[in-house]
C-alpha cells in the first residue's frame, strides 16, 4: 500500500490528486462536525449535518454513510460512525478502520483518503494512530493508495512513525499557495 500524507487545509486538498473515497470518522456525540467530517461537510453544503439534524444518520457505532461528492477531490465520502467518544478505545480503532477497508473493497475503491479515528477529537494521539494504523492496514490488499488526512505537526509525526518519505511529509506540513 502506497502512503500519502494531506494536511486538514481546504486549499491543499482543492490541489489533491483525486482519489475514490474519503473516510471521515464521525462520532455520536460531538457537534459540530471536527477533522475530515467537518471540512468534508462544508464542501458538501452541509448534507451531512443535515442528515443528522434529521437523523437519517447519528453517528452511530458502525452506522455508515455514502456520500456522493463534487466538490471534493475524492468521488464519495464515506461518513463512518464512530459512536460515543467516551467509549472509544483501541478496539473501536480497529474496527473503524476494518469496516472502512471492508467498504473500500466492496466499492472496489482502491485509492482511499482517510481521518484516522480518533484524531480529531485527540481521543488517540498521532503515536498510538500510526500503531494500529499499521496493525489494521498489514493485513489489506484492496486498497492500493492511501492519503492519510491530518493537521500538519499530526502527519509529521505518523509519517515518520510509517515510514513515509520525508518529501511526502514536507509537502504535507508546507502551507498552500494561491487563493
Amino acid at each position: 500500500m502506497e502512503i500519502s500524507l494531506l494536511p486538514l487545509d481546504l486549499a491543499r486538498w482543492d490541489q489533491a490528486p483525486g482519489a475514490e473515497l474519503c473516510l471521515a470518522p464521525v462520532w455520536s456525540d460531538v457537534r459540530p462536525l471536527r477533522g475530515v467530517a467537518g471540512l468534508c461537510d462544508w464542501r458538501l453544503n452541509g448534507h451531512l449535518s443535515e442528515r443528522l439534524r434529521e437523523e437519517r444518520f447519528t453517528g452511530a457505532r458502525g452506522e455508515r454513510l455514502l456520500l456522493p461528492t463534487r466538490r471534493l477531490p475524492w468521488k464519495a465520502v464515506l461518513a463512518l460512525g464512530l459512536g460515543s467518544t467516551r467509549d472509544f478505545d483501541d478496539d473501536r480503532f480497529r474496527e473503524a478502520l476494518d469496516t472502512a477497508f471492508s467498504v473500500s473493497k466492496g466499492l472496489q475503491a482502491a485509492t482511499v483518503a482517510a481521518g484516522l479515528p480518533g484524531r480529531d477529537t485527540g481521543k488517540v494521539d498521532p503515536e498510538r494512530a500510526a500503531a494500529l494504523f499499521r496493525l489494521a492496514a498489514s493485513e489489506r490488499d484492496s486498497v492500493t493508495t492511501l492519503t492519510l488526512v491530518d493537521t500538519p505537526a499530526a502527519l509529521k509525526i505518523i509519517g515518520e512513525l510509517l515510514g513515509v518519505g520525508s518529501a511526502a511529509r514536507a509537502r504535507a506540513a508546507r502551507p498552500a499557495t494561491g487563493v
